[in-house]
């Protein structure tokens, strides 16, 4: 059975990764934004995907609600037996988790191909 991991891009691809909302320079915040990164997530699990990346490239800022909004994600990937790893993540980003200690709840990858690899070791 082939793989199947998704991501926050543009583009499906050939491993059948999915965009995971947004334009291409986004916010993560309360309202629309958290939410439709809420209800993407919840779509693939309830879709029976399993490995799932998060390229936050293009991520420009994220608050409270949509931290909230990743933890959530994390812990519902937990509890269906998936595991949900965050990617390509900007100098802020990587410090607004390290501030609030997050980076000890999520992996994360330098770039979504080490993600992608990460899930066969």
């Amino acid at each position: 059975m082939a793989r199947r991991t998704y991501r926050g891009t543009e583009n499906d691809g050939p491993h059948g990764r999915r965009r995971v909302g947004g334009s291409p320079r986004r916010r993560i915040v309360l309202g629309e934004e958290s939410n439709a990164l809420r209800e993407k997530v919840k779509s693939l699990l309830a879709g029976g995907r399993k490995k799932i990346v998060l390229n936050m490239d293009n991520v420009t800022y994220i608050d409270s609600s949509g931290l909230g909004t990743l933890v959530a994600s994390h812990t519902s990937a937990r509890s269906q037996g998936a595991t949900l790893k965050l990617s390509n993540l900007g100098s802020k980003f990587q410090e607004i988790l390290q501030v609030t200690k997050l980076v000890t709840v999520f992996e994360v990858c330098p770039s979504e191909t080490a993600a992608i690899a990460s899930f066969g070791k």
